[in-house]
């Protein structure tokens, strides 16, 4: 980060500014037409929605692609896991705000702003005190004031017309943390087994969600044209960014490539705004095909980008020095 800070930021600006500009304009566009979501309110709702969901990006699906390409440390590794990490934060909080203003309740603004000032208050002030001291007491089972907590957090967001995501998320991050800041690995056990067994059942419901044979001759052309906004916006406005922030066409390129991985956040992102009425099934299984296709154009874009060379643009300066069969020793060299 030090020494990528400006890339950094220019693609992380990128990364939101251009992928939300298209989805209002998008959402405006199709508004008032056949093409419009059934049943979801008039006006600006669905075009701030879509917005939001055109410009996630899927941070550990992210993370994990680059471990196994080998792009840990490198600079586009670097930049794409610092700059997906900022547009996570950013993005969740637009996400909240607009499906708290815009999704069912039947609240004021003002009343909604009490009652989530409020829970953030109880939260900060009364959970996340209680979780420190229960933490502390030796032979006390620690992990079930955490669930508690994590449940009924949960509870106060979905009550609140946002979603249970919401709520758990905020509980994750009041966690009771270790001296340097890392998670204590036996309060998050529960969490990493409780996801290794539903993980799977959130992808085989979202699929049972998913009705293909409901889209109309007219989703034959909507669907390409979300797949070509969704990549351009994305892929195309990062790579940019990151060519303006110093990076080499080649580096760029893959800063893109990563940036467009959607998958798993954006699944949990659509069944939010299905939840709350911003999506019909139409809209949901357009942007469901869109989020699997952006994540599996990764792998094969990466692949392309990164053959000119062994070990991948981005890559160390020089390789080690190494050890001829005469026994002396080969200068480093660029890669």
């Amino acid at each position: 980060m030090r020494h990528h800070g400006r890339t950094v930021t220019t693609v992380s600006v990128a990364a939101l500014a251009v992928p939300m500009a298209a989805g209002v304009a998008l959402g405006w566009l199709v508004a008032g037409t056949n093409l419009a979501p059934k049943g979801v309110p008039e006006g600006w709702a669905f075009p701030l929605y879509l917005a939001v969901a055109l410009s996630i990006t899927a941070m550990p699906v992210l993370a994990s692609i680059i471990r196994d390409r080998g792009l840990s440390g490198t600079v586009p590794g670097t930049v794409a896991t610092a700059a997906a990490a900022l547009t996570d934060v950013v993005g969740w909080l637009l996400l909240a705000g607009v499906i708290a203003l815009a999704g069912p309740g039947g609240r004021s603004p003002a009343v909604l702003l009490g009652l989530l000032a409020c829970y953030l208050l109880t939260m900060v002030a009364v959970a996340r005190p209680v979780l420190r001291r229960t933490s502390a007491i030796p032979g006390v089972l620690r992990d079930g004031p955490l669930i508690a907590v994590a449940m009924l957090s949960g509870w106060a967001t979905n009550s609140l017309g946002l979603h249970a995501v919401f709520g758990a998320f905020l509980a994750g991050l009041l966690m009771p943390r270790n001296a340097d800041g890392t998670p204590d690995r036996e309060l998050v056990s529960w969490a990493d087994r409780t996801g290794s067994l539903l993980l799977p059942v959130f992808f085989v419901t979202t699929g049972f969600s998913v009705d293909i044979g409901g889209l109309g001759p007219a989703d034959a052309l909507l669907l390409p044209a979300l797949l070509v906004v969704a990549v351009a916006t994305k892929l195309g406005g990062c790579a940019l960014a990151a060519r303006l922030g110093g990076s080499t066409w080649r580096q760029s390129a893959i800063v893109g490539a990563l940036m467009n991985t959607r998958r798993l956040t954006e699944l949990i992102a659509l069944n939010v705004g299905k939840a709350a009425g911003l999506l019909d099934d139409r809209w949901y299984a357009l942007l469901v095909v869109v989020a699997v296709a952006t994540t599996a154009m990764t792998g094969p874009l990466l692949t392309w980008f990164q053959q000119d060379g062994q070990d991948g643009p981005g890559q160390r300066a020089t390789r080690p020095a190494r050890t001829t069969a005469s026994g002396s020793r080969a200068a480093s060299r660029p890669t």
